[in-house]
């Protein structure tokens, strides 16, 4: 089986950028979409093939965030929410399969306050880290079977996740302390980082560039996609890829292969 995860950056703007035939050429049997940036009204007349669409679009901005599920086979229940206060900004869905749930997840970088203020970063950290203590109690419910979180987590990990630890300051979003220690509270509590595990000592491989072209020139990015799978999984873990040469957002699709 496989099983794509892609911040496509808006999802009309990449089908554009060739999405449908990407589609076609990877021929994967799920894809988790984030950052759809969509309602359901302006992809209704989208044709994807063989593939099932479930949409979970925020309740306030609607065309802002967002996530999806694109799936050959029809999932036993699709779910929105995780009982949180965060179960209106269109950041999680989960769909059950006979042998597995797969979340998918778009992790908030910025919270604005009742009037439309971004928050600083230590009202940003408090409300991030609160978002990750449900995400983790969400899919540690699920362990009745085998669960596979993907997405856009929005952390890098550590410095061989980073293309410069030196100069990439740790009080900038998405690498603070209090991220980067939750993620790992999040393996901790019983799940792999696939690509990690794979491949303990691979650095230099991003699934996101700025579209600033110094960037792309050298090669700056971080890892911020992820595929997890529940430890009970450890031995189905096939390939977990970061497909670089594949265009259409300033992230790069990653795949997981299950045996």
């Amino acid at each position: 089986m496989k099983i794509l995860s892609w911040n496509v950056n808006g999802l009309r703007a990449c089908i554009k950028n060739g999405f449908l035939n990407t589609l076609k050429d990877l021929d994967t049997d799920i894809v988790c979409i984030q950052e759809v940036k969509a309602t359901e009204e302006q992809i209704a007349g989208v044709d994807f093939g063989t593939y099932h669409f479930y949409q979970h679009v925020p309740t306030h901005y609607r065309g802002a965030s967002g996530v999806a599920i694109l799936s050959k086979e029809v999932p036993l229940n699709i779910n929105c929410k995780m009982g949180s206060e965060f179960d209106d900004m269109g950041r999680m869905i989960t769909a059950e399969y006979p042998d597995f749930f797969l979340v998918t997840v778009y992790s908030p970088v910025m919270f604005t306050d009742e009037n439309g203020k971004k928050l600083g970063l230590r009202e940003y950290e408090t409300r991030r880290m609160k978002w990750e203590d449900n995400l983790r109690k969400y899919v540690v419910s699920l362990r009745k079977k085998p669960v596979i979180v993907c997405g856009d987590f929005n952390v890098s990990r550590g410095p061989i996740d980073c293309w410069d630890e030196d100069n990439h300051s740790k009080s900038q979003v998405g690498y603070t302390d209090g991220e980067r220690s939750k993620m790992e509270e999040l393996l901790n509590s019983g799940f792999i980082d696939t690509f990690r595990y794979l491949h303990p000592d691979c650095g230099g491989r991003y699934s996101w560039l700025s579209y600033r072209k110094e960037c792309i020139r050298h090669g700056s990015g971080l890892r911020l996609d992820y595929f997890l799978v529940s430890s009970d999984m450890i031995d189905r873990i096939g390939q977990s890829l970061i497909l670089n040469d594949v265009k259409g957002s300033d992230h790069s699709p990653i795949e997981l292969i299950l045996r």
